[in-house]
């Protein structure tokens, strides 16, 4: 469970986007789009499950590296913390996440039989 916890974490964190190097601290550019903000239970979540969750990363019981946790559901940003003193404007490197994160999707989509994608398999992908 507490590797599904920060698998989820990470790619929660992916969201932030591509970043230079760890702990560079730089402004970001202005987002030209932002996360509509909801209550957890007004979304159909337990704000008491997430405060524990919340509780146990900051004590370092669980995803003691963590330094952002954003929650998305039904489309709104319903929890948005950060963790050992990291601001929201901080960039952080990804290294593998997007890897991982592309290859979860890949994987979903193949499952639901998604057959969308406009490159395919073999020479063109290959020679892009």
């Amino acid at each position: 469970m507490k590797r599904i916890i920060c698998f989820l974490a990470a790619l929660m964190a992916m969201l932030l986007g591509a970043l230079p190097s760890a702990g560079q601290s730089v402004t970001p550019p202005q987002a030209a789009w932002e996360w509509p903000v909801s209550a957890p239970d007004k979304e159909g979540m337990d704000p008491g499950k997430l405060a524990d969750l919340t509780d146990a990363i900051r004590k370092g019981e669980i995803c003691p590296r963590l330094r952002a946790l954003l929650v998305i559901r039904h489309g709104r940003l319903v929890m948005e913390e950060y963790f050992d003193g990291w601001p929201a404007d901080r960039l952080h490197t990804l290294q593998s996440v997007t890897k991982s994160f592309t290859s979860a999707l890949v994987g979903s989509a193949l499952a639901r039989s998604v057959r969308s994608c406009h490159l395919k398999p073999g020479k063109e992908a290959r020679n892009g």
